[in-house]
């Protein structure tokens, strides 16, 4: 499975990450809890996540 893993670990368990900026990872994860899927104003959706992580 991780040879097909589209993002990897990153942060503070590897810093050299490709996806890194300035000290984050710039995909924004690990991704914010959120109870219910939403529509911005803009029309971008904001799905659930259960974990934070899923």
């Amino acid at each position: 499975m991780q040879s097909t893993m589209i993002h990897g670990p990153c942060g503070y368990l590897n810093k050299k990450a490709l996806c890194m900026e300035n000290g984050k990872c710039g995909k924004y994860y690990p991704r914010t809890f959120n109870q219910f899927t939403t529509v911005r104003e803009d029309g971008y959706p904001i799905y659930r996540r259960n974990t934070g992580i899923t």
